[in-house]
Order: C-alpha cells, then sequence, then structure tokens
C-alpha cells in the first residue's frame, strides 16, 4: 500500500519512532515526577532532533508535500517551537533551511560552516543527545533518568566501535576515523 505507491520505507521509520516515543511518553506519565521529568528531558530531545531529521528527509531526500511532512511531526518535544517546525517545512531552499536551525537550540546540528552535511547530520544528532543525557545523568544518580542514561550511552558506545570497524575496513585514515564517530574524542 504505502510502500508500493511510493516505494520507500520511509513512512515505516517515522511510525515506528512515532509509535516508539507515543508508547514511552504514556509509561513515563506513571513515574514519580522527579522520575518523569529525567525521562522526560531525555525522550523530548531526541523527539526535537526526530522532528528536524524527518523535516529534512521528506523536504531533500523524499521530496514530500509541506502537508505530508507536517502530518509525520510530534506535536509535542523539548525547545523546537511549532512556528520553528512550519519554518523548516516552509524554507524555500536548504540554505534558508539552515538559517533557520541556526536560530534554534540545535544549532550544533551544523557543521562549521553552517551548513549541514546530510553524512554527519544523525552523527550530530547523537552528539546532541549524548551532552544532553550526559548533563542529565549528572543530576541524580537516583532516578529513571540515570539508568535511561546509561543504556543511551552503552548504545552509543557499541555504534561508535562500529563506526570504527568499519573505517578500518575500508581504509580510512586514522585521523579521520574520530569525525565519524558520535562521541567527541577531543
Amino acid at each position: 500500500m504505502i510502500y508500493q505507491k511510493n516505494r520507500s520505507l520511509f513512512p515505516f521509520e517515522v511510525g515506528l519512532d512515532y509509535y516508539y516515543f507515543n508508547s514511552i511518553k504514556n509509561k513515563t506519565q506513571k513515574l514519580n515526577s522527579t522520575d518523569q521529568t529525567a525521562v522526560h528531558k531525555i525522550l523530548m530531545v531526541q523527539i526535537d532532533l526526530l522532528n528536524i531529521l524527518w523535516i529534512y528527509k521528506g523536504k531533500y531526500t523524499y521530496k514530500s508535500s509541506p502537508d505530508e511532512i507536517l502530518s509525520r511531526k510530534f506535536n509535542f518535544g523539548y525547545k523546537l517551537k511549532n512556528t520553528e517546525i512550519e519554518s523548516l517545512v516552509k524554507a524555500a531552499n536548504i540554505k534558508e533551511f539552515e538559517s533557520i536551525i541556526e536560530k534554534t537550540n540545535y544549532n550544533n546540528l551544523l557543521d562549521n560552516k553552517n551548513t549541514i552535511v546530510p553524512a554527519m547530520f544523525e552523527r550530530n544528532m547523537n552528539r546532541i543527545i549524548i551532552d544532553n543525557i550526559k548533563n542529565t545523568k549528572s543530576a541524580s544518580i537516583f532516578n529513571a533518568g540515570f539508568i535511561l542514561s546509561i543504556i543511551y550511552l552503552s548504545e552509543f558506545e557499541i555504534k561508535d566501535l562500529i563506526s570504527i570497524v568499519e573505517c578500518l575496513e575500508y581504509q580510512i585514515p586514522k585521523e579521520e576515523i574520530k569525525s565519524y564517530l558520535i562521541n567527541n574524542l577531543n
């Protein structure tokens, strides 16, 4: 049906993420307020970043219509405002898209030249998530956010190990390998 029409798994990817984060959000409502706040901060930053990623992929990879892109966004998040989301969707070109991101709390998605480098976009997303997790984790070790932080940080360590192995397999120079890692080793 959807796949046959578009020949893309993107709607399924979005649907699975949407289901996952909605389920988690509903489950966190059963936690005490301290745990809820810590978990909420970790998850909501990821939702903001997913909204940006979906808009980017929808506009520039899959050429989706603005209505289609807006129908896929989360209606909740952390610091990304609905006006910013709508501006990203309406951006006339990639430069305008980048200038809107530059004005958000997530401007470190851009590289040093304030541009989106597609190969590094997800890495930069994950770096923002790691920074957020480390800040949340250091707040207290006696809440669910700490446990969730450890799980996510372990996942990112595994992803970095996989990246290192792949870089070595493709004979990428060792000095360049650092640029592919989620954890910033500088």
